[in-house]
């Protein structure tokens, strides 16, 4: 469900007669005012719903299994509404639009990729608590919050080769290699060696047989020592000859070797430069939401 749980900032109100409770929230009763952003506001119903979908559980839930917790996160929660209240009010300032067709390509690229019907999506939506209207809803401010964070803060970021070297230097253990191998095998699941024998010669030939799957990067250590043998004998590349399993006959190709030791700077660059890059944004997003706050009147009441 993760591929369509969104952190949601609904802008709806619930008007709720005095002394009624809302179903699900058994602890505080009635919606009300709990932070104002400028104009805006949050309330208890979107605070607690926002809980809900962030964790899966019910406030009351959560305060009822550890009070101290629920607090702590509660305030988080909240203090994240408000920057969203905030970052809002800054999008409209600038303008930024997504459209309809936007939105339908997301859903669509999310349903083929997760293979859901519309009904599997609408059904799975309201186990969470949501409409799809929503989701929708949820999925603009997404890629609204997107294009702004684009415009104001990652847009201005460069990591530099220096930054990247020192970073390797630093965290080398992160990037350190044990002896291990590359393989690629199947298992002919009959004792037939003249079957196995074919499948062999065509692999030998070089033909490409969807059958032999990548097995992983396995340690050296962790082969059986028969395994080894054969893997031990083999240029990378190459196929092993027939080995005779209790439940087939097994044919391994050997992809790469890895040496103990620490990757190169060049292998691992890419994701260094990811990993900087996100620390990056992560810390100009705080100082610039945390500008907005500085200028906008926020007041949480708690």
């Amino acid at each position: 469900m993760n591929a369509i749980r969104f952190i949601t900032i609904s802008l709806f109100s619930v008007v709720i007669v005095a002394g009624t409770p809302l179903h699900g929230w058994a602890s505080e009763t009635l919606n009300r005012i709990v932070a104002i952003v400028n104009d805006d506001v949050v309330t208890l119903h979107e605070l607690n719903k926002r809980i809900m979908q962030t964790t899966g559980s019910t406030a009351d839930d959560l305060k009822s299994e550890n009070n101290k917790v629920f607090i702590e996160l509660r305030r988080k929660v909240l203090e994240m509404m408000v920057d969203e209240k905030c970052a809002q009010e800054k999008i409209q300032e600038l303008e930024i639009e997504v459209t309809s067709k936007q939105i339908d390509a997301y859903i669509e690229d999310m349903k083929k990729e997760n293979q859901l019907t519309q009904e599997d999506l609408v059904a799975m939506l309201e186990a969470e608590g949501m409409t799809y209207e929503e989701y929708r809803d949820d999925i603009k401010k997404s890629f609204e919050r997107d294009r702004l964070i684009s415009d104001q803060v990652t847009g201005k970021i460069i990591i530099r080769e220096e930054e990247i070297r020192r970073y390797y230097e630093e965290h080398s253990a992160d990037f350190a290699t044990e002896d291990g191998v590359h393989l690629a095998g199947m298992i002919i699941a009959s004792n037939n060696t003249d079957e196995a024998e074919a499948v062999l010669s065509r692999l030998k030939n070089g033909e490409d047989l969807e059958e032999l799957v990548d097995l992983g990067t396995l340690k050296t250590d962790q082969l059986d020592p028969d395994l080894k043998k054969v893997v031990d004998a083999l240029n990378i590349g190459e196929v092993s000859e027939l080995i005779i399993r209790p439940n087939g006959i097994q044919i391994i190709r050997l992809l790469e070797r890895h040496e103990k030791g620490v990757k190169p700077i060049e292998e691992v660059k890419d994701i260094i430069q990811k990993i900087l890059y996100e620390e990056e944004v992560n810390k100009k997003y705080a100082a610039w939401v945390e500008d907005l706050r500085s200028q906008a009147y926020t007041k949480i009441i708690f």
